[in-house]
Formats: C-alpha cells, sequence, structure tokens
C-alpha cells in the first residue's frame, strides 16, 4: 500500500548521494552512468530506460510506476542494503492518520452498530428440525467443496512457482574470454564471447566504464577502448544480471587527473604534479570548461600493479583544501585502494555534513545518512595525514595519528591495482607511501617536494 512512499524516498536518496542536482536536469549519459554504476554495487543491470521511468523522465503505463522485486533490490543494495526488505525495516513509514479516527487503539468503525433495546428486537421463530438438518447438510457440501477448490488452486499454485523456480536457475551455456586485458591507457581490449544459445532476451556487455552494449548473438567478436586508467570488471548482463566477468587493467602513465563538472568527466593532463604538490588549480580547471565559481571535482588517478595486499598493508598521505575556493558548503575529499577483488574507500566532509559521507571497507558498506560516521566530519583547511593500517582483515584509520574509526570485513581486498583521490574544488595532496605488513615500503610520491 505504501510501496510508492518508499520507492520515492529510495530515489530521492539516489539523487542526494550523486551529487548531480536534480534528476530533471539529468541527461542521458547521467543515467548510464547510474545504470553502470547499480550494476557494479549490485551485479543487477537496470536498464536506462528503466531508470527514466522511475525518475519520472520517461511515460510508464501505470500513474504510479511500481518497478519488480530485482529492480528494487539494486536500488536498495546500491544505497547500502542488503536487500529491499532491508531498506523498508531500517527507513520505516507511519501512515497518516485517518480524519476522524484516534492514531491509537481500536479502529472506529464508519458506521457503528446500533444497539437495540430488548423489546424492540425483532422475535425469532424456532425452525423446524427438518430445516435445520437440510442446511446442516447443505452447509457441510458447500464447506466441502470450497476445500476442494483450494486444494486445486493451491496445487496449481505450487506447481506454476515450480516452473518459475527452475527457469530463474537454468544454467546459461555462454563463453566470455578477452585477449590485451592489461596496457596503458588508452587501450582497446578484444572480447571473444558465444551466447548463441541464449534464445530470447537481450545480452548486454557492461565494460565497466559506464558503457555497454547489446551483443549480437549471430557474432562473436567486439572491441572496446578504455580511455581512462582503471581497474574493470566487464561484464556479461543477461536477464537483468550479471553472468560472467574479467578484469582489466587499464594502466596510466604517472598519475593522470580529472575534471568532473556537471556530470561530464574529461582529462585535464598526465603528472599535474607541480611545486611539491599533486594539483590542478581553478585557472586550468577553467580552461578545460569548468565554471569554477560553481561545484565542481577533480579525481587523481595512480593506476600499476603495486605489489602490496590490500588486506596486509599501511596507507599514508598528506593532504588538504583551499579553504578560498570551496564552492559547496560541503566539500568531499575521496581516498580510494582498488584491490583486484574489492576496495577500501576512506571518505571525509566538512564537519555537519555526515549525510554525503561513504565508506567501504571491501564487503562493509556504511553511509553517513544511516549509520554514525561523525568521525569522518573533519576540518581540511589545513594539511591532515590520513594513514590506513589493515592486517587480518581488519581495518584502523587514523588522522594526525588519532585513531578514528576501526573495524573488520570479510570479502578479499586483493592485490592493490590503482590508487584514485577525489576533492571538491581545489585540493592539494603533499605526498603518499603504500608499505605492506612488514613495513617495507613498496611504493612512495611526494611529487617534487
Amino acid at each position: 500500500m505504501y510501496e510508492s512512499f518508499y520507492l520515492n524516498k529510495c530515489l530521492q536518496y539516489i539523487q542526494e548521494k550523486l551529487l548531480w542536482g536534480v534528476s530533471k536536469s539529468w541527461t542521458n549519459k547521467e543515467f548510464e552512468k547510474l545504470s553502470e554504476q547499480i550494476f557494479d554495487a549490485s551485479r543487477i543491470y537496470i536498464s536506462v530506460v528503466t531508470l527514466k521511468r522511475l525518475f519520472g523522465r520517461a511515460k510508464t503505463y501505470k500513474k504510479e510506476y511500481n518497478p519488480q522485486l530485482e529492480t528494487k533490490n539494486a536500488l536498495a543494495i546500491f544505497l547500502g542494503y542488503k536487500s529491499w526488505q532491508e531498506y523498508k525495516e531500517k527507513n520505516p513509514f507511519t501512515p497518516p492518520p485517518l480524519a476522524g479516527r484516534p492514531v491509537t487503539g481500536a479502529p472506529v468503525p464508519d458506521h457503528p452498530p446500533v444497539s437495540l433495546p430488548a423489546d424492540a428486537r425483532p422475535a425469532s421463530s424456532p425452525r423446524p428440525a427438518a430445516t435445520e438438518q437440510a442446511r446442516s447438510g447443505t452447509n457441510k457440501r458447500r464447506g466441502a467443496a470450497f476445500l476442494l477448490i483450494c486444494i486445486l488452486f493451491a496445487g496449481l499454485g505450487y506447481a506454476f512457482f515450480a516452473s518459475s523456480q527452475s527457469i530463474e536457475h537454468l544454467k546459461y551455456k555462454v563463453t566470455f574470454s578477452g585477449e590485451r586485458l592489461q596496457g596503458r591507457a588508452p587501450h582497446t581490449v578484444r572480447f571473444h564471447y558465444d551466447i548463441s544459445m541464449i534464445k530470447t532476451g537481450s545480452v548486454y556487455l557492461l565494460f565497466g566504464d559506464s558503457t555497454r552494449t547489446v551483443l549480437n548473438k549471430d557474432e562473436h567478436v567486439i572491441t572496446h577502448t578504455y580511455f581512462r586508467p582503471g581497474f574493470y570488471m566487464p561484464t556479461l548482463a543477461i536477464g537483468g544480471k550479471g553472468f560472467t566477468s574479467l578484469n582489466t587493467h587499464i594502466t596510466s602513465e604517472g598519475w593522470s587527473s580529472f575534471l568532473s563538472y556537471q556530470g561530464d568527466t574529461d582529462p585535464v593532463r598526465r603528472n599535474t604534479a607541480e611545486r611539491g604538490v599533486l594539483n590542478v588549480s581553478p585557472q586550468e580547471a577553467h580552461l578545460f570548461g569548468a565554471d569554477t565559481t560553481e561545484p565542481y571535482a577533480i579525481e587523481h588517478n595512480y593506476v600499476q600493479d603495486l605489489n602490496v595486499s590490500g588486506d596486509d598493508m599501511v596507507y599514508e598521505t598528506r593532504l588538504r583544501i583551499n579553504p578560498f575556493l570551496i564552492h559547496s558548503r560541503c566539500y568531499n575529499i575521496v581516498c580510494i585502494l582498488q584491490g583486484e577483488q574489492d576496495k577500501v574507500r576512506i571518505n571525509f566532509a566538512r564537519p555537519g555534513c555526515m549525510s554525503i559521507v561513504r565508506v567501504r571497507f571491501a564487503d562493509k558498506l556504511l553511509r553517513g545518512s544511516h549509520d554514525n560516521l561523525s568521525a569522518f566530519e573533519q576540518d581540511f583547511t589545513q594539511w591532515r595525514v590520513v594513514r590506513v593500517e589493515v592486517k587480518n582483515k581488519k581495518i584502523n584509520v587514523f588522522l594526525d595519528n588519532t585513531l578514528l574509526y576501526s573495524t573488520m570485513y570479510q570479502h578479499t581486498i586483493g592485490k592493490i591495482k590503482g590508487i584514485t583521490y577525489k576533492l571538491t574544488s581545489n585540493g592539494f595532496i603533499d605526498y603518499v607511501r603504500l608499505s605492506n605488513a612488514a613495513g617495507q615500503l613498496i611504493y612512495q610520491d611526494d611529487f617534487g617536494g
């Protein structure tokens, strides 16, 4: 009854998480990126058309569009929940009281029964015994017939459910492989596939970089060029679900920087380290199309095989935000250590802005809008040192040698394949260091300082 309320609130939370502005202003590119991000989080594919219907950007055949449960599960997982049911349980909805009815206690009937005095009640005439017996026999026959109908429908229902379950768990006979899965950006990968056994429905290849294509079942080869460094997982999506994935490692030449503005991400330049810091100045951001009086973000990537386990490592970096060039009320600082199986994502925000904080420790996803992440509300207008220690799947996060947060996780992160920074407006990185569990320094860069 209240499903539309839960769905609308869920879409509102997604809009707040993305920080792309109101969904009415989103272009097709934003919906494609959202589709890819939801798939990355949930391994469930939601088409651009479905997303547009959800956000009221495409016509639907019903006044209130209510997607299938699998779609709602994907939305909930994208927000950090395990399922749609958990999302609803943790975001309870209390319906407003109806007019003229009490908030608590038994509901008042619309037409309360009138209690007549005894002498005004119609007298009941005794029924003959034969009539009573006939009525009793009729009732028994009706009850038996009703029971038989119930059993018949229950059997049909079970048969339908069983067949649906068997269809849901059918194994797809497909092959999927790739050539040149590692190289320096820009880099073209050649994919081989055989989906000829899939008789119904479309099969998508999601390349992992917010792009995808529908595969032709009569063909067996397709190529794709990756323009940005990163560790991608190109995936075949069959029936809306990710079926099989490959690992594609597109490396960078030193540090590569990108400008994110109004939903678009464009390369700025390589080797952006100058004067002992990693930084893209507002003047340079303006030259690449950003209105620097409005919020924008800079992303720095170093993507290489770093030969250190993400489950036993020490990562340390020093950074700050320019206090005179902050164009949003809640600045955002994100540090990502991408492993071959999972990742660590540390997120700091301006004090008072906890709701925008999103942290990830492999399988453990936490959101400031629902979890107490006040430790990550920090002032970065001065230089701060962030250190992350991971050992035996226990992670400790320090700021200026003070322990901020500690937790355990279960999934394996694997070998570190890259380091990413995402900074609101004008941010500076002084150095980065990565050591193994034995304390041996594996990678460091002080950017010429």
